[in-house]
């Protein structure tokens, strides 16, 4: 994977919004592993690719028998915490998950988790991050995916019959702008039917609209994301062509006024996805 396709920042305040966004995502499905993920096997393997900050493999780790290795993968090592902070069954590693997979970590695991890629994905297709995945897995062996339906994002305020012009005005536009270098998002909705194409029997496939009492918090993380992006993807886009429309400034002040509706009380919001299967034993 070409590293500069993601649109994120490394630095702390985007550490800051995935410890945040981890927290959220577990306030509202109530765990980290699916129930239907079997974690009873002593000396269980896990690995989370994607592992950003590596807080979901510690949250899950404190769940876990002390036999369980638990060994988190990224593009890169610029979020992950330092090694002398990390329990003795908990690894972070740099891998290009898109890249062909390492012969030492074919079939090792027992589950394997990913989430939250989904503008790393292009031309709709997630087959080559799933076919590595399913790779690393033992037969029998179990896939989480967690994922933000992107093409579910919207904005409300609790008066629903009031419209919400600046949020639609920068959705409209950045929509526009990433669909046309071929990020769009509609293989999320279709995440199971991904599954049973590469042959993975699928035990649950849910979504969640977020709740109510999570509206400010997710609004705020929503408002870090799109900050992040507009200046490290699309303002420096924009300034390097005189030409662009937006231009920098007006990306930014598509931003601003944006700001000025959740002041208001606007919510912004999309839907979580989480899909669980497994491999044939």
């Amino acid at each position: 994977m070409a590293d500069n396709l993601y649109v994120f920042s490394r630095n702390t305040p985007a550490s800051v919004r995935l410890y945040f966004q981890n927290w959220m995502w577990r306030y509202q499905t109530g765990y980290l592993l699916h129930p239907s993920v079997d974690t009873t096997k002593e000396g269980l393997k896990i690995a989370d690719i994607a592992c950003g900050t590596g807080i979901w493999l510690l949250e899950t780790a404190r769940s876990m028998s002390a036999s369980t290795q638990l060994d988190g993968f990224d593009i890169s090592a610029e979020q992950f915490p330092d090694k002398g902070w990390l329990p003795k069954n908990v690894t972070l590693n740099t891998l290009d998950s898109l890249a062909p997979l390492p012969e030492h970590l074919v079939s090792k695991y027992d589950v394997v988790h990913i989430g939250l890629v989904v503008m790393i994905i292009k031309n709709e297709n997630p087959a080559p991050l799933l076919k590595n995945v399913m790779a690393m897995l033992k037969p029998g062996g179990y896939i989480q995916w967690d994922e933000m339906d992107v093409g579910s994002l919207n904005a409300s305020f609790p008066d629903k019959s009031r419209p919400c012009p600046h949020y639609d005005a920068l959705h409209t536009q950045s929509e526009a702008w990433f669909g046309a270098r071929n990020l769009t998002y509609r293989w999320v909705s279709e995440l199971d039917e991904r599954f049973r194409q590469q042959g993975l029997d699928v035990l649950s496939y849910t979504r969640l609209p977020i709740h109510d009492d999570l509206a400010k918090p997710w609004t705020e993380m929503q408002l870090m994301a799109t900050w992040d992006i507009n200046e490290k993807v699309l303002v420096p886009a924009a300034l390097k062509d005189p030409e662009a429309s937006p231009s920098a400034e007006e990306w930014r002040e598509m931003y601003r006024k944006m700001v000025e509706e959740v002041k208001q009380g606007m919510s912004i919001r999309m839907d979580m996805v989480i899909t669980v299967g497994t491999k044939a034993s």
